[in-house]
């Protein structure tokens, strides 16, 4: 039986009140309800329900919840679930970085900021790099990159993968190892496959502030690409992203220009189920924009209150490649789709 959830808690953004009904696996949900609530939340009620019950708790006029979503594996999503969630989707999607036309082409689809550090990158900076398959590098690159930069980066939402995990990538790969004047200051972690260079997870090392290279999160980029491209790679696969437009690593990817495509294969079906409250659903959408899917494809849910800015496809904050609609929830109760 699958396990649900009914939370309470305030929206981070104005404050008011949110009731949330989650089924399946809590560390999804965990890390949704953190994005968009203040003060973590309180569990209203916790049970173990059949399908058909929740089919009935969520099939009245009346839904106790402003919104409910379901993470079911793929395999035994019942048919019905399918037919009364507005949206589905992941809880991750894909990013690649195409490298068709060498650097001139990287450029043309990077952001403004990230088109002009290309330029004049290696001119600018006295990093350097090199190929590692030593164990001893690895030791570092945990200890002293991948962790503690994650933890100060990322916070509460931080991935730490375990060092098992970590040494079973670099095992099949490799790390680029970025210096200051010989000293390691940062590293990729990333492997060699046929027509592209997978990039699993970077580290910067504290020390690279105090070196002068404050360019080191930027270098992971640029010296991969370096790589990839002397290599006739032609695409960096930057994996898995969190599906929110204002996730940190999602728009970070983004903005090299990076292609979002839904995840295939693996992993939970989300599914989301709306409630009759249109403001909250305005007010939570709008400071959590959320990627779902669509015939093969990716939109977005966002968001629009007064108090908020305009939502336009043509704003870098809400347009990224891959993604074909945006669906804009407003707080009177109406909605708008806009076509990419």
């Amino acid at each position: 039986l699958p396990r649900v959830m009914l939370i309470r808690g305030t929206l981070i953004s104005t404050g008011h009140s949110f009731k949330g009904l989650f089924v399946g696996n809590p560390k999804i949900h965990l890390d949704f309800c953190n994005r968009f609530l203040r003060d973590g939340y309180a569990v209203h009620r916790l049970w173990r329900l059949p399908l058909p019950l929740l089919r009935l708790l969520i099939s009245v006029g009346i839904r106790p919840f402003d919104l409910a979503v379901f993470s079911l594996p793929e395999a035994i999503g019942p048919h019905w679930i399918r037919e009364v969630a507005e949206f589905r989707g992941r809880s991750t999607v894909v990013q690649t970085i195409s490298l068709e036309g060498g650097w001139e082409g990287l450029k043309r689809r990077a952001y403004r900021d990230k088109r002009g550090l290309l330029n004049g990158f290696r001119n600018k900076t006295s990093l350097k790099y090199r190929v590692s398959h030593d164990a001893a590098d690895l030791e570092r690159f945990y200890d002293e990159m991948f962790v503690p930069h994650a933890k100060l980066r990322y916070g509460r939402h931080a991935v730490i993968d375990s060092r098992a995990e970590i040494e079973r990538f670099f095992n099949r790969g490799m790390l680029l190892m970025i210096e200051q004047a010989g000293r390691p200051i940062a590293a990729a972690l990333c492997r060699e496959v046929p027509d592209r260079l997978e990039y699993f997870r970077g580290g910067i090392s504290g020390d690279a502030a105090r070196l002068g290279a404050r360019d080191a999160s930027s270098a992971l980029y640029f010296f991969q690409f370096d790589y990839a491209i002397s290599r006739g790679l032609k695409e960096l696969d930057c994996l898995e992203s969190r599906s929110f437009l204002t996730d940190g690593v999602y728009r970070y990817k983004a903005s090299w220009g990076a292609l979002a495509e839904p995840r295939r294969f693996g992993g939970d079906r989300l599914y989301y189920v709306l409630g009759k409250n249109a403001g909250v659903l305005a007010e939570l959408f709008q400071h959590c924009p959320t990627l779902v899917e669509s015939a093969g494809s990716l939109h977005a849910i966002a968001g629009q209150t007064l108090q908020g800015p305009e939502i336009s496809v043509q704003q870098e904050s809400w347009y990224t490649r891959g993604i074909s609609a945006i669906h804009v929830f407003y707080e009177n109760g109406h909605r708008k789709r806009l076509d990419i």
